[in-house]
């Protein structure tokens, strides 16, 4: 798969999530406890918010069998796991059914299972994106919040925070590289 690929899931991810927010269904978003899982979690709660959804914002330390258990046990309607989840598919569809997505940059191994999770795991490596330099969970989020309105363009100062927050400054003098750099270019723009 390759890069245009990557807006495909997040259109769809888009359509979900405005058939949510109609039926004013709760989306729960979980992320990481680190920078990048921070900052994409602020992302994701504010592109919601401003379209009127019911949200909650979660920090969890990682993410084990147990704690997806804690999490369904909140009883929302739909889960966005930002930052977090890629290799626990199998698990998440055992106690949360279709309700959730991961949207990820990290190493990500693609399962050998009977199950196609495509529209639920958006992981940068999946569309030929480097989740190490190119582009964080933050920056995912990102892209993601100005697909559900542009205005939310004026979030991407916080992605940027995300990808030095996770320590993708590795190109030329500390620069940021591939798509973190055109949200770099629009946070300074």
């Amino acid at each position: 798969m390759g890069r245009q690929e990557l807006y495909q899931p997040l259109k769809f991810l888009c359509e979900r999530i405005s058939t949510l927010i109609e039926t004013g269904k709760e989306i729960s978003i979980i992320t990481c406890l680190d920078p990048d899982g921070m900052a994409s979690g602020s992302i994701a709660l504010m592109a919601l918010s401003r379209l009127g959804a019911r949200c909650t914002l979660r920090t969890v330390p990682s993410l084990d069998s147990e704690m997806i258990q804690e999490i369904r046990s909140e009883g929302r309607d739909f889960y966005m796991l930002l930052g977090l989840g890629s290799e626990m598919a199998g698990v998440l569809y055992r106690w949360l059914g279709e309700n959730w997505v991961v949207i990820d940059h990290g190493g990500f191994v693609d399962e050998n299972t009977k199950r196609d999770y495509d529209s639920q795991i958006i992981n940068a490596w999946k569309y030929g994106l480097d989740g190490e330099r190119e582009i964080s969970a933050g920056g995912l989020s990102y892209i993601l919040a100005t697909m559900l309105d542009k205005r939310n363009q004026d979030l991407s100062s916080i992605a940027v925070i995300a990808a030095l927050g996770d320590r993708q400054d590795l190109g030329d003098r500390k620069a940021l590289v591939g798509m973190n750099q055109e949200i770099l270019k629009t946070a300074q723009s």
